[in-house]
């Protein structure tokens, strides 16, 4: 089966990207849960 991947761009203001990175470095446990429910393995932000 082939894999496709997927992606999208936004648009972060420059003085909120520090707390961006901070708050997707550890996704929340309940997020992981949801992801591998779906099955997504693979994936970066």
């Amino acid at each position: 089966m082939k894999r496709q991947r997927t992606g999208m761009m936004i648009n972060v203001r420059p003085e909120k990207l520090e707390l961006y990175k901070k708050l997707h470095a550890e996704p929340w446990p309940d997020m992981d849960a949801a992801l591998s429910a779906l099955h997504i393995q693979n994936y970066s932000i």
